[in-house]
């Protein structure tokens, strides 16, 4: 398989991406864009990130953004404008207009982007070869995914943070079923886990304590579908529907 080169945005996720990748034996570099908070104003900040990716791209097949939330549109963009591929840590937060815009923009040039839900790629769901039928049209779905510690992110909620990985199962794999139960909380006891079921059938998977290399899984499948120009089905439109979906669950939820 081709050799692909990594650039790496973000110090604290990202910390943890790139050590992955060098065990992987990847070319790896980070980026010297920090947290927009250090720069005298957002001016500065998208100059420099600006000026670093177009800087660094050269050396790059594929640039993980490993930030907050609030500036992945704007990396993503000028990545793709130096025809970068590009993985993202979710959420993500940007509505179906501004997305339709990036992922035109990325058919375009040819690129991929894909979104970072590594719990897709835990086994007991690979290995389902069909959704769940049950001749049965009330199939209900309950997910749990609590942290005891608090949120790094100040504003953003746990239900996005946390619970975006649960919706984003139920979607992939569940997606014929009813939400029951949506659980997303930090400082709790931890707690990963999904249960689907009707009146006379019931499926559930505790993945709490799995040690699975999930975030490896999702780097080879990744750069298969890069090798074979497939495209990458863990994408923006894949994500903008978690969005919704979660926004929605939300406001039903109180």
């Amino acid at each position: 398989m081709n050799k692909f080169n990594y650039g790496i945005i973000g110090k604290n996720w990202g910390s943890k991406i790139y050590k992955i990748l060098k065990k992987l034996n990847k070319n790896v570099i980070y980026l010297d864009i920090r947290n927009p908070e250090k720069y005298k104003n957002i001016y500065n900040y998208k100059k420099n990130a600006r000026n670093e990716i177009l800087k660094k791209c050269s050396n790059i097949d594929i640039l993980w953004i490993a930030t907050p939330f609030k500036f992945k549109y704007f990396l993503i963009e000028e990545a793709l404008k130096n025809n970068l591929n590009v993985i993202v840590e979710k959420p993500w937060l940007s509505d179906a207009k501004k997305t339709k815009k990036i992922i035109k923009m990325c058919k375009k040039k040819n690129l991929q982007i894909g979104i970072h839900f590594e719990f897709l790629y835990l086994n007991k769901f690979l290995k389902l070869k069909k959704k769940i039928t049950w001749n049965n049209k009330n199939n209900y779905f309950s997910g749990f995914f609590n942290v005891n510690k608090k949120s790094h992110f100040k504003k953003l909620s746990a239900f996005h943070e946390l619970g975006s990985h649960i919706v984003a199962i139920k979607l992939m794999y569940f997606n014929n079923t009813k939400f029951r139960i949506f659980e997303a909380s930090y400082n709790k006891a931890n707690l990963r886990k999904i249960t689907v079921d009707n009146k006379t059938n019931s499926f559930s998977y505790n993945f709490t304590n799995n040690n699975e290399k999930l975030i490896q899984k999702y780097i080879k499948d990744f750069e298969t579908k890069l090798l074979y120009k497939r495209d990458y089905k863990i994408d923006l439109n894949f994500a903008c529907n978690v969005y919704k979906y979660t926004k929605y669950l939300i406001k039903k939820n109180g």
